[in-house]
């Protein structure tokens, strides 16, 4: 079992193959597109993981057996891959991926890549567990990710925002491109971006131009939908429906994913002809039972315990590039941390294909003091990445549990704790908060 995980995981080592051909060729010889339940293709560079997530719940939560693919994964592979009605195995996986083998062969299968793989796992459990609906969260881009061979009933575009601009171009307007690979003729698109907004990112344009002669119905963030207060509101064809959610569960960002999410959701049952008892949907999302499983370490709160006994308030979040550490941001001044403590401990992790100085430098404006720390990615920051730029000065720690030894362990701080950074590293944190035998610090 162990060596057939590793084999996978050998596959992220290799170069990015930014094409659809071989992920086609596998698609069309297992039969995949003749058997898929309908599904939702979510793109965007921040916020389609927490899309995902509530979109899952939303149908879950009306009684839909349905298929999340999300990606990355924090402490487990199987993360990436959730049924509403199936806890997915490691047996499960195991018999899938030698399923795969067998049925496309050694070769072909070994030129696939980690996604590719990732994503045809999850398509074939689907495909057994007959789940009604999929949600399909888009790795890179959309244009030629691997997920855009599934032919999606809904699109959605959640952010646009600067990352991975080796690949996807180093424009808003080239970045942007690359998404609305996604779209499809008479295939409803829900922007998640205001025109104001996207007015301000110079997007418009590109947008109208994309829409140009295809029956393509649009809903856009503040025309359609929106936030009012702590309801989410979805507007079509003169009918309104809304949904109370508790604000003081979710960041901002987080609750105008969730409304997003709500309007897909509510625009999908009307052409389902499914009549929805808002009122009763509204009970499964009190306190705690609002978040989806899905949805860990996106501000999300622990308490770890010091060895004097005392308890330390920890928030946890990935941000992995700039835009996501600008939500953070956000999240700590709409609690009322910011404006309570001034400034709080941060403890940040970077990746070197991310712009460290400049997230650096952001953190810095409310990060005091601000405690750097590497993760066992490949693509992680070392002491020399800091030491030789204008942050060497800060304290470097070459994993969290040594910066957590060094600078906190000993003493409880009034303030919490802001833990955040890459998915490799926020995922490392969980996996050490959570696992058994930190039981000294951790409650």
């Amino acid at each position: 079992m162990e060596t057939l995980f590793e084999e996978i995981f050998e596959k992220r080592q290799g170069t990015i193959r930014y094409t659809l051909d071989r992920v086609k060729k596998t698609y069309t010889k297992l039969g995949l597109a003749n058997s898929l339940a309908p599904s939702i293709l979510v793109a965007g560079t921040n916020g389609k993981g927490s899309t995902s997530g509530f979109l899952a719940k939303l149908f879950s939560s009306s009684g839909y057996r349905v298929g999340l693919f999300t990606s990355p994964h924090l402490c487990h592979f199987k993360e990436r891959i959730q049924c509403s009605h199936l806890e997915v195995t490691d047996e499960l996986l195991i018999e899938e991926i030698q399923f795969l083998k067998r049925s496309l062969g050694i070769q072909l299968y070994e030129e696939l890549s980690f996604f590719e793989v990732s994503l045809l796992l999850a398509l074939r459990i689907f495909e057994k567990e007959k789940t009604e609906i999929n949600v399909i969260e888009v790795g890179l881009g959309g244009l030629l990710d691997a997920t855009n061979i599934i032919e999606p009933v809904v699109t959605t575009i959640v952010s646009i925002g600067y990352d991975h601009q080796s690949i996807l171009g180093e424009s808003f307007e080239e970045i942007f491109r690359q998404k609305l690979g996604i779209i499809r003729d008479g295939v409803p698109l829900f922007f998640g971006i205001s025109s104001e907004k996207a007015e301000e990112q110079g997007l418009n344009s590109t947008l109208q131009e994309a829409l140009k002669g295809k029956k393509i119905p649009l809903f856009q963030k503040g025309k359609d939908f929106f936030l009012e207060d702590s309801r989410a509101i979805f507007f079509d064809s003169n009918s309104q429906d809304a949904l109370e959610l508790p604000s003081s569960v979710l960041s901002p960002i987080l609750r105008e994913n969730f409304a997003l999410s709500f309007a897909i959701f509510s625009w999908y049952q009307k052409q389902a002809h499914s009549c929805v008892d808002f009122s009763s949907l509204k009970k499964q999302y009190e306190g705690d039972k609002f978040l989806p499983p899905s949805l860990v370490a996106r501000f999300e709160k622990f308490s770890l315990e010091l060895k004097n006994r005392q308890t330390q308030e920890v928030y946890l979040d990935v941000c992995h590039n700039m835009e996501s550490l600008e939500q953070t941001y956000r999240s700590l001044k709409d609690f009322g941390i910011l404006e309570k403590y001034g400034k709080i401990p941060v403890f940040l992790s970077i990746l070197t294909d991310k712009p460290i100085s400049s997230m650096i430098d952001y953190v810095k404006a409310f990060g005091d003091p601000l405690v750097l720390f590497s993760c066992s990615s490949t693509r992680s920051y070392n002491a020399t990445h800091v030491k030789d730029g204008p942050n060497g000065g800060l304290p470097f720690y070459e994993s969290f549990y040594e910066a957590w030894k060094s600078a906190f362990l000993e003493k409880k701080r009034e303030a919490p704790i802001l833990v955040c950074g890459s998915f490799f590293a926020v995922g490392e944190v969980l996996s050490f908060i959570k696992n058994d035998s930190n039981k000294t610090l951790v409650v």
